[in-house]
């Protein structure tokens, strides 16, 4: 019978439990909502560390250099220059405007 159910025997009893379910359910749901912001966090930090890796600044921090023609066009093959040809090198700290006494394009290259 109703009676001799546990909600009945003590209604407060049974909110009491239902309260401490509902915690316990809230507590593992904001830890595990914690765990995948934490994943998130790392995967796009990560992502970030990649993408940042591959910016031409980063690149030309490393040491390497930019070279642009007169027009502004980077230049990315020696066999695009002229002998007397204005170009501007572009490195992390500024730039250094050049002109090309000559090339020497390396053997088996195009």
């Amino acid at each position: 019978s109703l009676a001799n159910r546990g909600v009945m025997r003590s209604p407060l009893g049974s909110v009491e439990w239902r309260k401490k379910e509902l915690a316990a359910k809230k507590e593992l749901l904001f830890s595990r909502m914690k765990e995948i912001k934490t994943k998130k966090n790392s995967t796009l930090g990560s992502l970030a560390s990649g993408l940042n890796a591959l910016s031409p600044l980063s690149v030309i921090e490393r040491g390497y250099l930019l070279a642009t023609d007169e027009s502004g066009k980077t230049v990315t093959s020696v066999t695009e220059l002229d002998e007397g040809e204005i170009i501007k090198l572009r490195f992390s700290d500024g730039n250094a405007i050049t002109r090309i006494e000559n090339t020497e394009p390396l053997k088996g290259d195009k």
